[in-house]
């Protein structure tokens, strides 16, 4: 059966690898669904499968062929089992119905009913359960740190680990409970940008924190590292409850994305200024912060300086180069600008090394 031919799948164009791969599986009655949808804050997509054995299906898309073909399209693929959909159950399918719906269904097997009537108190019920559980961790990892106990860190851990499942919990309907914590983080990263801020990378693919604890068989009871994970996992706990209150304000999912999408990333009035406004739309610009600003009268002109930092995705390409050199030379409505630029890892990795 060609996914293609279904009516949702017209306006959908998956890679043909993955399609082969899909239609496959759909043949040998692995998968049961298919949900495909854009998420609302980056440009990832998310391929929801709903099949009988995750294992069975984990080997069928491998490793190499989730890095080379999904990764490469910029798409996260989620497998949900029954389990799954037991679990959304007790918050009145709450985690699954604003993710899975008709209208981003590509392929089904079977009627799959979720409830219709979920609602803020449904929400609120799995918000409960989460704080329940962060506020237990953090309660004996305080005892561990006023009784300077060793292992005050590793509940920490823990409590990360919490909050990253019910952050993954209504982002992807399900949690990455079989991968590590650093992998789920990188998870998240794709889709909440903040989740870049709370942790110092060594590389791009680690943490500098995560990996000294974890592979700590002290496990200290406090310093400055300790300092560290309590202001990250105050900043867990605030982001999860800001992530929450985006369903919580409206239920309904449509508005609640558009309120994402309408959050404001630049504020500012120089950020709706010709120069910047042509510099937002290349794709490796991530975020904008006006540092510095010097105005100056001439003539009864008007001058103005402003300094502009630029967060990368990855390195400057060429035309990013040209472009921000271009608008450094040529003032626009007496308007100069400076910038500086560069990665988020490179910041942090420069700041690691400050602080030794």
């Amino acid at each position: 059966m060609n996914i293609q031919e279904k009516e949702f799948s017209k306006t959908v164009r998956l890679p043909d690898e993955l399609n082969c791969k899909l239609e496959e599986s759909i043949r040998t009655k692995e998968i049961q669904a298919i949900w495909f949808d854009k998420t609302a804050r980056t440009e990832y997509h998310i391929l929801w499968l709903k099949v009988k054995d995750k294992k069975e299906i984990e080997n069928s898309f491998s490793v190499d062929f989730q890095n080379a073909i999904l990764k490469e399209n910029q798409i996260l693929m989620v497998l949900l089992n029954d389990c799954d959909f037991e679990f959304a159950s007790a918050y009145n399918d709450f985690i699954l119905v604003h993710l899975l719906r008709d209208n981003n269904c590509l392929y089904n097997t079977e009627k799959i009913s979720l409830s219709t009537h979920s609602g803020h108190s449904d929400l609120k019920k799995l918000l409960s359960s989460y704080e329940e559980k962060y506020l237990m961790l953090k309660k004996i990892s305080d005892q561990f740190i006023k009784e300077r106990l060793q292992g005050a860190w590793q509940f920490m851990i823990k409590a990360f680990t919490n909050d990253i499942t019910y952050l993954e919990l209504m982002l992807f309907g399900t949690s990455f409970e079989s991968k590590t914590i650093t992998q789920r983080l990188l998870i998240l990263e794709l889709f909440i940008p903040e989740v870049k801020k709370l942790l110092v990378k060594k590389n791009e693919e680690a943490y500098f924190l995560i990996d000294y604890i974890t592979n700590d068989d002290d496990s200290g009871y406090y310093d400055d590292f300790g300092k560290s994970l309590q202001k990250i996992q105050k900043q867990f706990f605030i982001l999860i409850n800001k992530t929450y209150a985006i369903y919580i304000n409206d239920s309904d999912r449509n508005k609640s994305l558009q309120k994402v999408q309408n959050f404001g990333l630049y504020d500012h009035e120089l950020m709706n200024h010709k120069a910047l406004d042509h510099l937002k739309k290349f794709d490796e610009v991530e975020e904008l912060f006006l540092f510095h600003q010097i105005t100056t009268f001439d003539s009864n002109q008007k001058h103005e300086h402003f300094y502009v930092f630029v967060v990368l995705k990855h390195k400057a390409t060429k035309d990013l180069k040209t472009y921000l050199q271009h608008i450094e030379q040529n003032p626009i409505d007496n308007v100069h600008i400076t910038s500086i630029c560069y990665t988020r890892y490179q910041i942090q990795n420069e700041l690691y090394e400050y602080q030794e």
